[in-house]
């Protein structure tokens, strides 16, 4: 019987998805696990289609790019084994990440019922991308989400605060009983993580060492779009009632400051904008000085870039949270495959 069914959605990235596969493929066999690859071509997707086929790999294809939440799900249908893991296709597996996994499910946290740790940047990357993985990983740019980037080896019971779908594992018994929501275009696996423990599947554990090594944005404009898209899923969240920390009212708060200073002396506004900007000036400072480098990163060359990318971390994520808190994204859901 298979103990894993590794479920990846992929659609016209060929050249990672074959990088993906490999090291899915390369750590099955280091730790001598029964694990079985599915693929959803969410869309027609030519080249990846022969690829798959010439390496007699078992995909579905969709002819139609479908949201995240249903081509998750459509997939999730179709396994079998004890455990599935949804996997980005532009991830790489570091070595031993399977053996990780087996002992953490047989020795050290039997009874986990999803799990899951940080994307690091991958090495070789640019500086660019270096940098844009140590300011993801800086509680000033991702409070407690930073867990997600952050090279540790800590392990504890988590929230979906901690995790991202970019590796994540979930027992056969939650998918039965739980479906990514579809009307989610980004942050759905933070909503399905908060509909896991509404359902009573509450051993949900980070933990540091089970990392993968996951592509960073190549472009100011590509990481920006993707903070927003963050700030949007989060928006929709607190909008659509789904439970929510002090931080994640933030946006809310900050505008509602802005609107309500438009009523007080001219004077006043002037000191009190001035020292918060001040403040803000410090915390960019402090929070540059205090920078890591993950696993593959190399010293950080550019330090001029951390303080923009942490302003652009925050403009873009507070639109963002009030465009899905007043507007909601609409993915396809739908889909002809049988």
């Amino acid at each position: 019987m298979r103990e894993l069914e590794v479920l990846i959605v992929t659609h016209r990235r060929p050249e990672t998805l074959k990088l993906t596969i490999a090291s899915v493929t390369a750590e099955v066999r280091r730790a001598a696990i029964s694990a079985h690859i599915k693929i959803l071509l969410n869309g027609p997707d030519d080249t990846s289609r022969e690829w798959l086929r010439a390496q007699s790999l078992e995909y579905f294809e969709s002819p139609i790019t479908l949201g995240p939440s249903a081509a998750r799900n459509f997939l999730a249908k179709r396994s079998s084994a004890p455990w599935v893991l949804f996997l980005d296709d532009d991830c790489v597996l570091p070595e031993q990440f399977f053996v990780q996994f087996k002992k953490i499910v047989s020795e050290r946290i039997p009874g986990a019922q999803a799990i899951g740790g940080p994307n690091l940047t991958p090495p070789g990357a640019t500086p660019f991308e270096q940098a844009c993985g140590q300011v993801l990983g800086h509680s000033f740019a991702s409070l407690r989400s930073a867990w997600r980037y952050r090279e540790n080896e800590e392990y504890f019971r988590c929230t979906d605060v901690e995790l991202t779908s970019t590796h994540l594992f979930v027992r056969a018994e939650v998918i039965a009983k739980v479906e990514f929501p579809i009307e989610f275009q980004t942050a759905e696996e933070n909503a399905f993580l908060h509909r896991v423990r509404q359902a009573g599947f509450h051993e949900i554990y980070y933990f540091g060492e089970l990392f993968v090594y996951h592509e960073r944005r190549k472009t100011w404009l590509a990481f920006a779009w993707q903070i927003f898209r963050y700030g949007r899923g989060r928006g929709q969240m607190v909008r659509d009632g789904f439970s929510f920390s002090w931080f994640h009212f933030v946006p809310a708060a900050l505008v509602a400051m802005i609107v309500g200073s438009l009523f007080w002396p001219v004077a006043t506004i002037a000191i009190v904008y001035g020292v918060l900007l001040l403040l803000y000036k410090v915390a960019l400072v402090v929070a540059t000085l205090t920078l890591t480098k993950a696993k593959g990163e190399g010293e950080y060359q550019a330090p001029w870039r951390a303080p923009l990318l942490f302003v652009t971390v925050h403009v873009a994520y507070v639109l963002g949270w009030w465009w899905g808190f007043v507007a909601r994204s609409s993915p396809k859901t739908e889909s002809t495959l049988s």
